[in-house]
């Protein structure tokens, strides 16, 4: 009777055993897995539990320990309940400890694995943040439980890290990591296609040049030095644009621009017969090599929406704009001038 007793409380202790493995291995995989977006929603929310998450997220290094802590010792505790069943069944039988201790240590290694390993982990992975939710609670009451124990082991394992050099290090993702995320997720329709194509776009502003943007020096619309407010305005009206270059007798030697809100005073007055040569604006010129995120960055810096555009000898090539640059991130951007 006693015996039988024994074996129930023994059975009813591995149990217990394996379901806190369980809870810890599900409690790693589902606080570790959770991305970056979830834990910044996650900041966002009022709510406790939330809160809760957040709080043990901060701190990685002691949450780790603290679960891998809780694990070892319910997993090791399940060890040598079953090594006691099994001696015990084994006299009870007369059955060879040492042949029946083996059969133990392989089934109770089993046993750990699938139901207090693999399964709950596979759970844990599909509900992260659900499953993390729930057991923030707990794990912050056994994490305080457990300081003294955590602690002693945080200290151990940065001294054993600092003597093999190992560099702490943040995570980082690669440029063709996020490129392929961004793929995928196009595919299973988490990103919409125009969505995917501003940011493949974004990466590849760093590999296209200015060449192949720009307006090439054929198709540039401009006017010579001598024109006066009145073919400016003339030219405005046919082509549509705001920013007009301005040359001195030939288009390798651009003296200016001019911009369309420069000749309000001269409409206001009447006065279109003046040359545009005194109310030229600076002219900003880049290489035709140049990387256009290099460029969207120098019309931040300048305050410019046109730069015209030089080729190795200091010719005049062409003309790119800032919009130029921002088709090239976000696709076409039609105004009320652009023919369909």
């Amino acid at each position: 009777m006693e015996d039988g007793l024994g074996a129930g409380f023994l059975l009813l202790g591995l149990g217990i055993c394996l379901v806190f493995s369980a809870f810890f291995s599900s409690s790693e995989t589902a606080f570790f897995s959770l991305t970056q977006s979830t834990i910044a929603n996650l900041k966002e929310a009022k709510d406790l539990r939330s809160r809760r998450v957040v709080r043990l997220l901060d701190r990685p290094k002691d949450l780790l320990i603290t679960i891998l802590t809780g694990n070892a010792l319910v997993n090791v505790a399940a060890a040598v309940i079953g090594a006691v069943l099994s001696l015990r069944i084994s006299e009870a039988i007369g059955f060879p400890a040492v042949l029946s201790l083996a059969i133990e240590i392989l089934l109770i290694t089993g046993i750990i694995l699938i139901i207090g390993e693999i399964t709950p982990k596979i759970m844990a992975l599909k509900h992260a943040q659900t499953w993390a939710l729930w057991t923030a609670l707990p794990i912050d009451v056994i994490r305080r439980l457990l300081f003294p124990v955590t602690c002693l082991l945080n200290l151990l394992s940065s001294g054993v890290s600092r003597a093999l050099r190992v560099e702490r290090h943040r995570l980082t993702i690669s440029e063709d990591e996020i490129k392929t995320l961004v793929e995928v997720s196009g595919e299973r329709g988490a990103l919409e296609e125009d969505e995917k194509e501003m940011i493949q776009g974004i990466f590849e502003i760093s590999e296209t040049t200015v060449r192949e943007i720009m307006v090439p020096r054929v198709d540039i619309v401009c006017l010579p030095v001598t024109s006066t407010v009145r073919d400016v305005i003339k030219l405005v009206k046919e082509k549509g644009h705001s920013r007009i270059p301005i040359y001195n007798e030939n288009l390798d030697n651009i003296a200016g621009l001019i911009h369309v809100k420069d000749l309000l005073p001269y409409l206001e007055n009447d006065d279109r017969e003046v040359e545009i040569a005194n109310i030229l604006r600076k002219a900003y010129f880049v290489p035709e090599g140049k990387k256009i995120d290099d460029l969207l960055r120098q019309f931040q810096r300048d305050k410019s929406h046109l730069a015209i555009v030089v080729d190795e000898y200091g010719g005049t090539a062409g003309l790119v704009t800032l919009e130029d640059v921002l088709e090239e991130i976000v696709g076409e951007i039609q105004d009320e001038y652009d023919r369909e």
